[in-house]
């Protein structure tokens, strides 16, 4: 008989948790010294006439010895040849100049042994700064978020959330005109992609404020997917009560059934009650609930 290895043996926690040290081991490589060697190219010898001053050779060739080091660090590091190290600096370099997620994923599959770092903001610029105090948006608190700063984080969203509710509420007159001078949703999405960025890299605890903000951005709360969950949620709550209130042999009519859902807090339509007794999925629901209920009778 083949005996169990230890990993077979373990418990689903503990597979979990070794999984998880497994993930947070893995190097995260930042990927700005590759620009740096295709740059300078530093394998290639370079004259005394390119130079203007002997002074000014020895210094480039300190930093050329310098970046040879890392090179081979990097090499060492991942047990990498000089032919994956050259094909790793062709499909990095070209990420960082026009970061995309076809890019990305062919990096992950191609190199599965590390991850890279994603950054791609620079500071805050003063035209950018400008805009951000048209807004009522302190540069300082965005700063904050970039280095990634919790509290500062959270200031933010907080802000981002009243600037929404106050475009979503603009009435009347001038409407238009108002709704054009208010925060856009493509300045909201560039100050949550600075702060995800900040995220990469660091143990942090995430703000339930920005989880909140990027659900109400990305749409899930009035999407397609979240009204079928919640008319499912509010199938099985109606079928509950129904199940519970119906006598053994009561057939359910619409009318009974819009009864039952506003008694349930989820008051529906007859059109709404005739579509949910011909669905499935409630009639299941109600034939287990009324089973459930005729037991305890």
């Amino acid at each position: 008989m083949k005996s169990k290895t230890k990993q077979d043996s373990e418990t689903p926690a503990k597979k979990r948790r070794r999984e998880r040290l497994s993930w947070l081991s893995r190097p995260r490589l930042d990927t700005a010294i590759f620009e740096r060697i295709v740059e300078v190219d530093p394998f290639t010898p370079r004259s005394e006439a390119a130079f203007p001053s002997p002074n000014a050779k020895a210094v480039f060739d300190r930093k050329r010895k310098k970046l040879i080091q890392k090179i081979e660090g990097i090499k060492s590091q991942f047990g990498w040849d000089s032919k994956r190290f050259d094909d790793f600096t062709r499909l990095v370099v070209p990420f960082r100049k026009a970061p995309s997620i076809e890019s990305y994923v062919t990096i992950r599959k191609s190199f599965p042994e590390l991850d890279i770092q994603i950054a791609v903001f620079g500071g805050i610029d003063p035209l950018f700064a400008e805009k951000l105090r048209e807004h009522g948006i302190d540069p300082g608190v965005v700063a904050g978020a970039m280095d990634a700063f919790e509290p500062s984080i959270d200031q933010l969203c907080l802000i981002l959330m009243e600037l929404i509710i106050a475009r979503n509420s603009i009435s009347g007159i001038g409407k238009l005109q108002l709704r054009r001078a208010a925060i856009s949703d493509a300045m909201i999405h560039y100050l949550l992609a600075f702060i995800l960025e900040a995220l990469d890299g660091w143990e942090v605890r995430v703000p339930a404020s920005l989880i909140l903000l990027l659900r109400h951005q990305l749409g899930p709360l009035k999407g397609d997917l979240h009204q079928e969950y919640h008319s499912r949620e509010a199938q099985q709550r109606v079928a509950r009560i129904a199940g519970q209130q119906l006598q053994p042999n009561e057939k359910l009519s619409i009318n009974r059934l819009v009864k039952l859902a506003s008694a349930a807090n989820n008051p529906c339509s007859r059109s709404t009650a005739a579509r949910w007794l011909k669905d499935e999925n409630f009639l299941f629901q109600l034939k287990w609930y009324r089973a459930i209920q005729n037991l305890k009778l």
